[in-house]
């Protein structure tokens, strides 16, 4: 369930693109169709199920979704037939058995990250971004949603693509502790570090041999 016209239209032509190379390389074991979704998403879902749809790849946009499932008759054991969103609804929504919901927003992605962390009984943190635009949107994102959970976020740092030795920052971060001395009682539990995979590669080694804490 993909929209054909539209704001996402461009978006969607990339999703449809990958689901066809991957049907084409699987040697397309299943019957593949596509269903413009335009301002009813609930439509075009029941259009799918009554023209024997066994598995609903979709729709798009988090309105669509939330709409979707604000709308959506289950059954006892949840959705009709297995149901892949592509977005996540509004946090007052909930996912029912048979829906998984995967998210194109980063934003969207901190906040799960937080609700991971408060599950786990890990509530503080310490942040170390890239100083960029996008560095910024997830922290602010994480910080909002860790705070909302009941969590805090201790300490913050930025490093630079250019900046090959973190150590300074770090031990800022997580001060390192001498040999046979416990972690403080109110220090941080695990370090919040969105990053490319360039990024991280260089930066999350230096976290573990600088800090000398189990975060």
């Amino acid at each position: 369930l993909l929209p054909s016209t539209g704001a996402y239209k461009q978006q969607a032509s990339a999703i449809r693109e990958g689901i066809l190379a991957a049907w084409y390389q699987s040697g397309q074991p299943v019957a593949l169709r596509f269903y413009d979704v335009g301002e009813d998403s609930v439509a075009v879902y029941q259009q799918a199920l009554t023209q024997g749809a066994r598995t609903v790849i979709g729709p798009l946009t988090k309105e669509q979704v939330t709409q979707l499932l604000s709308n959506l008759e289950t059954t006892p054991t949840g959705a009709p037939i297995p149901t892949l969103a592509l977005n996540i609804p509004d946090r007052a929504a909930t996912l029912p058995a048979g829906v998984w919901g995967v998210s194109l927003d980063p934003e969207e992605e901190a906040h799960m990250i937080a609700a991971q962390a408060m599950s786990k009984g890990l509530s503080r943190a310490v942040v170390l971004a890239p100083n960029s635009k996008w560095g910024e949107r997830m922290t602010n994102a994480f910080v909002r949603a860790l705070e909302q959970y009941g969590g805090s976020v201790l300490a913050q740092e930025r490093f630079e693509d250019n900046d090959k030795n973190l150590k300074e920052k770090i031990e800022r971060l997580v001060p390192p502790l001498r040999k046979g001395t416990p972690p403080p009682a109110n220090g941080a539990q695990f370090v919040f570090m969105p990053s490319t995979p360039q990024q991280a590669a260089l930066v999350y080694p230096q976290i573990g041999f600088y800090s000398k804490q189990n975060v």
